[in-house]
């Protein structure tokens, strides 16, 4: 066991643990980050920064939801209303696409099976489901 010093990952929300590659994904909330952390090390790996596509904004991540299959990490963005997937093997963001009609997006959950990508948001008690095209593996 080990601890962060303070700051390490600013305001830690969610954490998931990729077992087979020895890595955590940490959310950053207020930060466009995930911090990717050595399991083995107890080290930080790499911070992966994650721009907003919506002009003048900052995305901010929240929830994170993993596919261990397909090496997929998924993030909400609760001040764009966007989510975020992040390809987990290499640890650099596919793709960031926003969520039409959300606001304060909070909490992401991808579904393997159906590759659907189910949204909370707080601003309007909201649950959106997004087939996006899944990137090529």
């Amino acid at each position: 066991m080990r601890q962060f010093e303070p700051g390490t990952v600013n305001h830690a929300r969610d954490v998931v643990i990729d077992e087979e590659h020895g890595k955590a994904y940490a959310s950053a909330t207020f930060e466009p980050e995930v911090v990717v952390f050595d399991t083995a090390a107890l080290t930080v790996a790499k911070r992966i920064k994650i721009d907003s596509t919506v002009r003048g904004e900052t995305f901010s991540a929240a929830s994170v939801s993993y596919d261990r299959e397909a090496r997929r990490l998924y993030v909400a963005s609760n001040s764009t209303n966007e989510v975020a997937v992040i390809d987990a093997a290499a640890d650099t963001v596919l793709n960031v696409f926003r969520v039409p009609g959300a606001r304060s997006v909070i909490g992401v959950s991808h579904d393997p099976q159906t590759d659907r990508i189910f949204v909370a948001a707080q601003g309007l008690s909201l649950i959106h489901i997004s087939e996006p095209t899944r990137p090529e593996r």
